[in-house]
């Protein structure tokens, strides 16, 4: 799987290499903590880790297949809530008024269809510099082959 953390414009591409990187990662706290001390983390539970130490604690969205495996992560959090939303326009308004009232918000999606679906409100919350993390799930690259058929 591939993603991508979305805040304020910026697009950061997260990959298990950085994310392991003794250079990157390795020296943050998340990993010299006692009981959680591990050597190695998947990106679903760094970055769920990483947005509980931002102060998220709801997040946003439709489940779809590509998010599904980070959705898991979610549900087996206790600290953050997964709240799904009936479409993505609807989740990312959701996310926008959490964060105004909590100070940050996530907002979970699929790409192509889910990520332009809730555009208007994540470019609203843009445009007022509410922050909102967009969490957009990708299929592997070997699934967009042209040979590849994924319904």
């Amino acid at each position: 799987m591939t993603g991508g953390v979305f805040i304020h414009g910026r697009t950061k591409k997260l990959t298990e290499r950085m994310l392991l990187n003794p250079n990157c990662a390795g020296q943050h706290e998340l990993f010299r903590r006692g009981p959680r001390f591990q050597t190695s983390i998947t990106i679903a539970n760094y970055l769920l880790a990483r947005l509980t130490e931002f102060g998220v604690r709801q997040m946003f969205g439709v489940p779809g297949d590509f998010n599904l495996w980070f959705l898991e992560q979610t549900i087996n959090s206790s600290d953050i809530t997964f709240i799904g939303c009936c479409n993505e326009l609807n989740a990312s308004y959701a996310a926008d008024g959490c964060a105004r009232l909590t100070n940050i918000s996530a907002l979970v999606t699929t790409y192509d269809v889910g990520e332009l679906a809730s555009l208007a409100g994540v470019a609203g919350a843009y445009a007022e510099r509410v922050p909102i993390v967009c969490i957009i799930a990708a299929s592997h690259p070997l699934q967009r082959l042209p040979t590849m058929l994924d319904h």
